[in-house]
């Protein structure tokens, strides 16, 4: 875990490195690595993992399905 995003407004954050607003989070994501970002772009493939999910099993075996 490197960060708390707090969705609320009325949560009090007080003065912790590891706590943000979401409205600063998204401010961060405004002011990201442009460059960073296009790196990335043309290295994806279209074949990439993504991400996993997994069912909880409810009529079976819990399974992972790649997306």
């Amino acid at each position: 875990l490197e960060l708390i995003v707090a969705m609320s407004d009325d949560i009090e954050l007080g003065d912790h490195d590891f706590a943000i607003s979401w409205k600063d989070f998204v401010a961060k994501g405004d002011t990201s690595h442009q460059a960073e970002l296009d790196e990335r772009l043309e290295q994806a493939k279209v074949d990439d993992l993504l991400t996993l999910i997994y069912t909880s099993g409810t009529t079976g075996q819990p399974k992972g399905v790649m997306l």
